[in-house]
Protein backbone atom coordinates (compact mmCIF):
# COMPACT_ATOMS: atom_id res chain seq x y z
CA UNK A 1 0.00 0.00 0.00
CA UNK A 2 1.60 3.70 -1.15
CA UNK A 3 2.13 5.60 2.31
CA UNK A 4 -1.32 7.33 1.91
CA UNK A 5 -0.79 9.11 5.27
CA UNK A 6 2.90 8.50 5.81
CA UNK A 7 4.04 11.48 8.59
CA UNK A 8 0.64 13.55 9.37
CA UNK A 9 2.14 16.32 10.74
CA UNK A 10 1.74 20.15 11.34
CA UNK A 11 3.79 23.30 10.83
CA UNK A 12 3.58 25.78 13.73
CA UNK A 13 5.31 28.57 11.60
CA UNK A 14 7.70 28.75 8.67
CA UNK A 15 10.87 28.31 10.30
CA UNK A 16 13.14 27.19 7.02
CA UNK A 17 16.60 27.81 9.04
CA UNK A 18 15.55 24.79 10.89
CA UNK A 19 18.61 22.92 11.23
CA UNK A 20 20.38 24.66 8.48
CA UNK A 21 20.72 21.38 6.93
CA UNK A 22 20.95 21.24 3.30
CA UNK A 23 20.36 17.87 3.03
CA UNK A 24 17.05 18.41 5.40
CA UNK A 25 15.52 20.97 2.62
CA UNK A 26 16.05 18.43 -0.42
CA UNK A 27 14.70 15.30 1.78
CA UNK A 28 11.87 17.93 2.49
CA UNK A 29 11.20 18.17 -1.33
CA UNK A 30 12.08 14.44 -2.36
CA UNK A 31 9.05 14.09 0.69
CA UNK A 32 6.40 16.29 -1.14
CA UNK A 33 7.15 15.74 -4.78
CA UNK A 34 6.60 12.31 -3.40
CA UNK A 35 3.62 12.63 -1.87
CA UNK A 36 2.45 14.57 -4.50
CA UNK A 37 2.24 11.32 -6.61
CA UNK A 38 0.44 9.58 -4.10
CA UNK A 39 -2.58 12.02 -4.05
CA UNK A 40 -2.64 13.02 -7.29
CA UNK A 41 -2.63 9.52 -8.80
CA UNK A 42 -2.54 7.00 -6.02
CA UNK A 43 -5.54 8.34 -3.78
CA UNK A 44 -7.40 7.03 -6.56
CA UNK A 45 -5.65 3.59 -7.14
CA UNK A 46 -8.13 1.44 -4.60
CA UNK A 47 -10.82 2.99 -7.14
CA UNK A 48 -8.62 2.18 -10.09
CA UNK A 49 -8.36 -1.44 -8.75
CA UNK A 50 -11.87 -2.17 -7.70
CA UNK A 51 -12.70 -1.22 -11.53
CA UNK A 52 -9.81 -3.51 -12.84
CA UNK A 53 -11.28 -6.05 -10.41
CA UNK A 54 -14.69 -5.72 -11.56
CA UNK A 55 -14.09 -5.04 -15.52
CA UNK A 56 -10.90 -7.21 -16.57
CA UNK A 57 -12.09 -10.67 -16.30
CA UNK A 58 -8.93 -11.67 -14.54
CA UNK A 59 -11.02 -12.41 -11.56
CA UNK A 60 -14.22 -14.15 -12.71
CA UNK A 61 -12.53 -17.25 -12.36
CA UNK A 62 -13.83 -16.70 -8.82
CA UNK A 63 -17.71 -16.55 -9.48
CA UNK A 64 -18.51 -13.88 -6.96
CA UNK A 65 -20.08 -10.98 -7.95
CA UNK A 66 -18.56 -7.73 -10.47
CA UNK A 67 -18.16 -6.33 -6.66
CA UNK A 68 -16.76 -9.11 -4.59
CA UNK A 69 -14.42 -9.07 -7.88
CA UNK A 70 -13.15 -5.63 -7.42
CA UNK A 71 -12.45 -6.11 -3.62
CA UNK A 72 -10.43 -9.68 -4.04
CA UNK A 73 -8.53 -7.73 -6.97
CA UNK A 74 -7.64 -4.77 -4.40
CA UNK A 75 -6.88 -7.22 -1.43
CA UNK A 76 -4.91 -9.71 -3.36
CA UNK A 77 -2.57 -6.75 -5.08
CA UNK A 78 -1.52 -5.72 -1.52
CA UNK A 79 -1.07 -9.78 -0.42
CA UNK A 80 1.31 -9.99 -3.30
CA UNK A 81 2.51 -6.89 -2.69
CA UNK A 82 3.44 -7.74 0.95
CA UNK A 83 5.01 -10.89 -0.20
CA UNK A 84 7.04 -9.08 -2.72
CA UNK A 85 8.51 -6.64 -0.18
CA UNK A 86 9.23 -8.99 2.68
CA UNK A 87 11.07 -11.59 0.36
CA UNK A 88 13.16 -8.18 -0.85
CA UNK A 89 13.58 -5.99 2.49
CA UNK A 90 17.12 -7.72 3.94
CA UNK A 91 18.77 -8.27 -0.09
CA UNK A 92 17.84 -4.51 -0.83
CA UNK A 93 19.16 -3.09 2.91
CA UNK A 94 22.16 -5.06 1.95
CA UNK A 95 22.44 -3.28 -0.96
CA UNK A 96 22.82 0.39 0.45
CA UNK A 97 25.57 -0.48 2.53
CA UNK A 98 27.59 -1.65 -0.89
CA UNK A 99 26.37 1.53 -3.37
CA UNK A 100 24.61 4.24 -0.11
CA UNK A 101 21.80 5.76 0.55
CA UNK A 102 21.18 8.17 -2.74
CA UNK A 103 21.99 5.55 -5.47
CA UNK A 104 19.32 3.48 -3.70
CA UNK A 105 16.96 5.96 -3.42
CA UNK A 106 17.71 6.80 -7.57
CA UNK A 107 17.48 3.38 -8.27
CA UNK A 108 13.69 3.11 -6.37
CA UNK A 109 12.75 6.56 -8.62
CA UNK A 110 13.70 4.58 -11.92
CA UNK A 111 11.57 0.93 -10.62
CA UNK A 112 8.53 3.11 -9.67
CA UNK A 113 8.66 4.91 -13.50
CA UNK A 114 8.54 1.75 -14.64
CA UNK A 115 5.82 0.47 -12.18
CA UNK A 116 3.18 3.16 -13.37
CA UNK A 117 3.79 3.26 -16.69
CA UNK A 118 3.23 -0.58 -16.57
CA UNK A 119 -0.03 0.34 -14.61
CA UNK A 120 -0.67 2.92 -17.22
CA UNK A 121 -0.53 -0.10 -19.91
CA UNK A 122 -2.81 -2.16 -17.83
CA UNK A 123 -5.60 -0.65 -20.06
CA UNK A 124 -3.83 -3.20 -23.05
CA UNK A 125 -2.83 -5.74 -21.29
CA UNK A 126 -4.43 -6.20 -17.61
CA UNK A 127 -2.22 -8.86 -16.86
CA UNK A 128 0.55 -6.45 -16.89
CA UNK A 129 -0.35 -5.12 -13.45
CA UNK A 130 1.36 -8.50 -12.02
CA UNK A 131 4.28 -6.95 -13.63
CA UNK A 132 4.05 -3.12 -11.93
CA UNK A 133 3.38 -5.18 -8.53
CA UNK A 134 6.92 -6.73 -8.83
CA UNK A 135 8.34 -3.28 -9.54
CA UNK A 136 6.34 -1.47 -6.95
CA UNK A 137 7.09 -3.69 -3.92
CA UNK A 138 10.76 -3.33 -4.75
CA UNK A 139 10.74 0.09 -5.30
CA UNK A 140 9.36 1.04 -2.11
CA UNK A 141 11.82 -1.16 -0.49
CA UNK A 142 14.47 0.62 -1.90
CA UNK A 143 13.02 4.25 -0.95
CA UNK A 144 11.41 4.18 2.64
CA UNK A 145 14.03 2.51 4.85
CA UNK A 146 16.53 5.22 2.84
CA UNK A 147 14.13 8.44 3.33
CA UNK A 148 13.46 7.74 7.07
CA UNK A 149 17.12 6.62 7.74
CA UNK A 150 18.00 9.82 6.38
CA UNK A 151 15.03 11.99 7.83
CA UNK A 152 16.40 10.34 11.16
CA UNK A 153 20.05 11.48 10.81
CA UNK A 154 19.27 14.80 10.00
CA UNK A 155 16.42 15.92 12.28
CA UNK A 156 17.28 17.30 15.80
CA UNK A 157 15.95 15.23 18.83
CA UNK A 158 14.83 18.60 21.01
CA UNK A 159 13.02 20.06 17.72
CA UNK A 160 11.36 16.91 16.20
CA UNK A 161 7.85 18.47 16.33
CA UNK A 162 8.95 21.65 14.46
CA UNK A 163 11.14 20.23 11.96
CA UNK A 164 8.90 17.15 11.17
CA UNK A 165 6.19 19.91 11.05
CA UNK A 166 7.87 21.74 8.19
CA UNK A 167 7.76 18.97 6.20
CA UNK A 168 4.01 18.29 6.72
CA UNK A 169 2.73 21.98 6.20
CA UNK A 170 3.98 20.94 2.69
CA UNK A 171 2.47 18.34 2.44
CA UNK A 172 -1.15 19.72 3.70
CA UNK A 173 -0.58 22.05 0.72
CA UNK A 174 0.27 19.47 -1.33
CA UNK A 175 -2.71 17.35 -0.43
CA UNK A 176 -5.69 20.14 -0.46
CA UNK A 177 -5.73 20.88 -3.60
CA UNK A 178 -4.62 17.39 -5.15
CA UNK A 179 -7.28 15.31 -5.07
CA UNK A 180 -9.68 17.77 -6.78
CA UNK A 181 -7.38 17.76 -9.33
CA UNK A 182 -6.81 14.07 -9.78
CA UNK A 183 -10.73 13.40 -9.54
CA UNK A 184 -11.08 15.95 -12.66
CA UNK A 185 -8.38 14.36 -14.68
CA UNK A 186 -10.46 10.58 -14.19
CA UNK A 187 -13.69 12.11 -15.46
CA UNK A 188 -12.24 14.15 -17.87
CA UNK A 189 -9.50 12.23 -19.80
CA UNK A 190 -9.83 8.73 -17.67
CA UNK A 191 -8.57 7.08 -14.57
CA UNK A 192 -5.45 5.16 -16.13
CA UNK A 193 -4.24 8.57 -17.22
CA UNK A 194 -3.28 10.31 -13.52
CA UNK A 195 -0.78 7.52 -13.98
CA UNK A 196 1.06 9.37 -16.24
CA UNK A 197 0.49 12.58 -14.78
CA UNK A 198 2.24 10.80 -11.45
CA UNK A 199 5.52 10.25 -13.86
CA UNK A 200 6.39 13.55 -13.90
CA UNK A 201 5.92 13.91 -9.89
CA UNK A 202 8.10 11.16 -9.62
CA UNK A 203 11.03 12.80 -12.12
CA UNK A 204 10.70 15.91 -10.08
CA UNK A 205 11.38 13.54 -6.89
CA UNK A 206 14.30 11.98 -8.80
CA UNK A 207 15.77 15.07 -9.22
CA UNK A 208 15.51 16.38 -5.49
CA UNK A 209 17.23 12.97 -4.63
CA UNK A 210 20.50 13.79 -7.16
CA UNK A 211 20.96 16.57 -4.75
CA UNK A 212 21.46 14.88 -1.72
CA UNK A 213 24.94 14.95 0.03
CA UNK A 214 25.26 11.00 2.24
CA UNK A 215 27.95 9.52 3.81
CA UNK A 216 27.63 5.84 3.19
CA UNK A 217 26.12 3.59 6.26
CA UNK A 218 28.00 0.52 7.67
CA UNK A 219 24.78 -0.62 9.39
CA UNK A 220 24.09 -4.09 8.62
CA UNK A 221 20.55 -5.74 8.06
CA UNK A 222 20.25 -9.65 8.72
CA UNK A 223 18.07 -12.04 9.06
CA UNK A 224 19.48 -13.01 12.19
CA UNK A 225 19.64 -9.78 13.51
CA UNK A 226 15.83 -8.82 12.74
CA UNK A 227 14.80 -12.44 15.15
CA UNK A 228 17.21 -11.19 17.80
CA UNK A 229 15.42 -7.83 17.82
CA UNK A 230 12.06 -9.74 17.97
CA UNK A 231 13.09 -11.49 20.99
CA UNK A 232 12.88 -8.64 22.98
CA UNK A 233 9.69 -7.51 25.05
CA UNK A 234 10.41 -3.67 23.57
CA UNK A 235 10.07 -4.24 20.29
CA UNK A 236 7.44 -6.35 20.16
CA UNK A 237 5.72 -3.84 21.73
CA UNK A 238 7.02 -1.10 19.54
CA UNK A 239 5.84 -3.99 16.70
CA UNK A 240 2.48 -4.26 18.00
CA UNK A 241 1.76 0.17 17.39
CA UNK A 242 3.31 -0.57 13.54
CA UNK A 243 0.50 -3.14 13.53
CA UNK A 244 -2.18 -0.62 14.46
CA UNK A 245 -0.96 1.96 12.40
CA UNK A 246 -0.85 -0.04 9.16
CA UNK A 247 -4.24 -0.96 9.49
CA UNK A 248 -5.71 2.36 10.29
CA UNK A 249 -4.02 3.79 7.34
CA UNK A 250 -4.96 0.93 5.36
CA UNK A 251 -8.45 1.50 6.18
CA UNK A 252 -8.26 5.05 5.56
CA UNK A 253 -6.99 3.99 2.24
CA UNK A 254 -10.01 2.41 1.40
CA UNK A 255 -12.21 5.07 2.97
CA UNK A 256 -12.23 7.08 -0.80
CA UNK A 257 -13.42 3.66 -2.07
CA UNK A 258 -16.48 3.83 -0.06
CA UNK A 259 -17.59 7.30 -0.50
CA UNK A 260 -17.02 6.78 -4.56
CA UNK A 261 -19.19 3.60 -3.93
CA UNK A 262 -22.05 5.76 -2.31
CA UNK A 263 -21.35 9.31 -4.29
CA UNK A 264 -20.88 7.23 -7.67
CA UNK A 265 -18.68 9.72 -8.56
CA UNK A 266 -14.44 10.20 -8.78
CA UNK A 267 -14.61 13.81 -8.81
CA UNK A 268 -17.41 14.57 -6.10
CA UNK A 269 -14.85 12.12 -3.91
CA UNK A 270 -11.69 14.21 -5.17
CA UNK A 271 -14.16 17.83 -4.15
CA UNK A 272 -14.54 16.70 -1.20
CA UNK A 273 -11.51 15.46 0.21
CA UNK A 274 -9.75 19.48 -0.71
CA UNK A 275 -12.84 21.00 0.93
CA UNK A 276 -12.17 19.32 4.05
CA UNK A 277 -8.16 19.13 3.92
CA UNK A 278 -8.59 23.38 3.87
CA UNK A 279 -11.00 23.22 6.95
CA UNK A 280 -8.61 21.16 8.94
CA UNK A 281 -6.00 23.27 7.77
CA UNK A 282 -6.93 26.26 9.12
CA UNK A 283 -7.20 25.13 12.59
CA UNK A 284 -4.31 23.10 13.02
CA UNK A 285 -1.33 25.65 12.74
CA UNK A 286 0.22 25.35 15.83
CA UNK A 287 0.34 21.40 16.74
CA UNK A 288 3.96 21.21 16.84
CA UNK A 289 5.04 23.39 19.06
CA UNK A 290 2.61 22.08 21.01
CA UNK A 291 3.97 18.76 20.98
CA UNK A 292 7.61 20.06 21.44
CA UNK A 293 6.98 21.89 24.98
CA UNK A 294 4.78 19.17 26.44
CA UNK A 295 5.56 15.70 26.71
CA UNK A 296 1.94 14.67 28.28
CA UNK A 297 0.95 11.89 26.68
CA UNK A 298 -2.59 12.23 27.90
CA UNK A 299 -3.79 14.68 24.61
CA UNK A 300 -2.43 11.94 22.50
CA UNK A 301 -4.54 9.00 24.33
CA UNK A 302 -7.59 11.47 24.03
CA UNK A 303 -6.57 11.89 20.70
CA UNK A 304 -6.37 7.85 19.95
CA UNK A 305 -9.89 7.78 21.87
CA UNK A 306 -11.70 10.24 19.55
CA UNK A 307 -10.02 8.35 16.68
CA UNK A 308 -11.32 5.29 17.66
CA UNK A 309 -14.98 6.56 18.40
CA UNK A 310 -14.70 7.94 14.84
CA UNK A 311 -14.63 4.35 12.91
CA UNK A 312 -16.84 3.41 15.32
CA UNK A 313 -19.60 6.55 13.80
CA UNK A 314 -18.56 5.54 10.21
CA UNK A 315 -20.18 2.29 10.86
CA UNK A 316 -23.65 4.08 11.36
CA UNK A 317 -23.66 7.62 9.31
CA UNK A 318 -23.83 7.52 5.16
CA UNK A 319 -24.82 10.98 3.89
CA UNK A 320 -22.54 13.72 2.34
CA UNK A 321 -22.78 15.83 5.31
CA UNK A 322 -22.03 13.05 7.61
CA UNK A 323 -18.84 12.00 5.36
CA UNK A 324 -17.75 15.53 5.40
CA UNK A 325 -17.88 15.76 9.16
CA UNK A 326 -16.38 12.47 9.60
CA UNK A 327 -13.43 13.88 7.40
CA UNK A 328 -12.59 17.30 9.19
CA UNK A 329 -12.98 15.96 12.81
CA UNK A 330 -10.94 12.60 11.58
CA UNK A 331 -8.07 15.24 10.20
CA UNK A 332 -8.35 17.89 12.97
CA UNK A 333 -7.54 14.52 15.25
CA UNK A 334 -5.47 12.94 13.05
CA UNK A 335 -2.96 15.98 12.84
CA UNK A 336 -2.24 15.73 16.26
CA UNK A 337 -2.41 11.85 17.35
CA UNK A 338 0.38 10.89 14.49
CA UNK A 339 2.30 14.26 14.76
CA UNK A 340 2.94 12.66 18.17
CA UNK A 341 3.30 8.64 16.85
CA UNK A 342 5.65 10.04 14.20
CA UNK A 343 7.78 11.71 16.69
CA UNK A 344 8.32 8.53 19.40
CA UNK A 345 8.78 6.68 16.16
CA UNK A 346 11.68 8.82 14.99
CA UNK A 347 12.95 9.63 18.14
CA UNK A 348 13.17 5.79 18.82
CA UNK A 349 15.54 5.37 15.67
CA UNK A 350 18.56 7.89 17.01
CA UNK A 351 21.34 5.74 16.88
CA UNK A 352 23.82 3.61 14.58
CA UNK A 353 20.97 0.95 13.91
CA UNK A 354 18.46 3.66 12.45
CA UNK A 355 19.08 1.39 8.93
CA UNK A 356 18.20 -1.76 10.61
CA UNK A 357 15.14 -0.06 12.73
CA UNK A 358 13.12 1.17 9.14
CA UNK A 359 13.72 -2.21 7.24
CA UNK A 360 12.61 -4.23 10.33
CA UNK A 361 9.78 -1.48 10.42
CA UNK A 362 8.71 -2.01 6.92
CA UNK A 363 8.47 -6.00 6.72
CA UNK A 364 6.48 -6.10 10.24
CA UNK A 365 4.52 -3.68 8.56
CA UNK A 366 4.01 -5.80 5.11
CA UNK A 367 3.13 -8.64 7.47
CA UNK A 368 0.54 -6.77 8.80
CA UNK A 369 -0.33 -5.80 4.82
CA UNK A 370 -0.88 -9.35 4.52
CA UNK A 371 -3.08 -9.87 7.27
CA UNK A 372 -5.22 -7.19 6.51
CA UNK A 373 -5.72 -7.58 3.07
CA UNK A 374 -6.57 -11.10 3.27
CA UNK A 375 -9.22 -10.52 6.48
CA UNK A 376 -10.41 -7.55 3.93
CA UNK A 377 -11.42 -9.99 1.21
CA UNK A 378 -12.78 -12.51 3.74
CA UNK A 379 -15.47 -9.49 4.67
CA UNK A 380 -16.65 -9.19 1.17
CA UNK A 381 -16.57 -12.64 0.49
CA UNK A 382 -18.83 -13.77 3.43
CA UNK A 383 -20.78 -10.29 3.37
CA UNK A 384 -19.48 -8.83 6.22
CA UNK A 385 -19.05 -5.50 4.50
CA UNK A 386 -17.71 -2.47 5.61
CA UNK A 387 -18.65 -2.02 8.89
CA UNK A 388 -16.53 -5.02 10.11
CA UNK A 389 -13.47 -3.53 8.32
CA UNK A 390 -14.00 0.21 10.32
CA UNK A 391 -14.16 -2.10 13.61
CA UNK A 392 -10.89 -3.57 13.00
CA UNK A 393 -9.60 -0.38 12.09
CA UNK A 394 -11.12 0.92 15.30
CA UNK A 395 -8.72 -2.30 17.15
CA UNK A 396 -5.67 -0.08 15.22
CA UNK A 397 -5.90 3.08 16.36
CA UNK A 398 -5.99 1.16 20.00
CA UNK A 399 -2.88 -0.83 19.27
CA UNK A 400 -0.98 2.48 18.68
CA UNK A 401 -1.74 3.88 22.11
CA UNK A 402 1.14 1.59 23.29
CA UNK A 403 3.96 3.35 21.77
CA UNK A 404 6.45 4.78 24.21
CA UNK A 405 9.85 6.13 24.62
CA UNK A 406 12.46 4.09 23.76
CA UNK A 407 13.23 2.15 27.31
CA UNK A 408 16.08 0.55 28.34
CA UNK A 409 16.96 -3.41 27.70
CA UNK A 410 15.70 -4.24 31.19
CA UNK A 411 12.42 -3.31 30.98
Amino acid sequence: MPRYREHNLQLPHIHIQVDSNANLKFLYGVRVSRDLVNKLALFFMPVFLFEFGRTSGVYSFTGHSEMVQGMIAIGVHYILYGIIAILTAIPLAQLVRKIGHQKTMVFSYLFRLVALLLLFLTSVNPYLIFVALLFDGMQSNMFWPSYHTLLSKNTLKNHMGQDLGILQFLLQLVAAISPAISGLIAVMIGLEFIFLVAIVGTLIGLIFTLFLDIKMDRDKVSLKEFISWLKERRFRKLTLTYAGRYINDAALYVWPLYIYIFLGSVDKVGYLYTISLFIAMMFTFFISVYIDHNKSKKPYILSGGILTLLWLVRTQFLSVISIAVIDVVDRLTANFHWLFYDMVLMRRSKGRDALSYFVYREMILQFTAILFWSVFILFFIFDFGWNSLFLFASVGVMLTLMIREKEHRNE
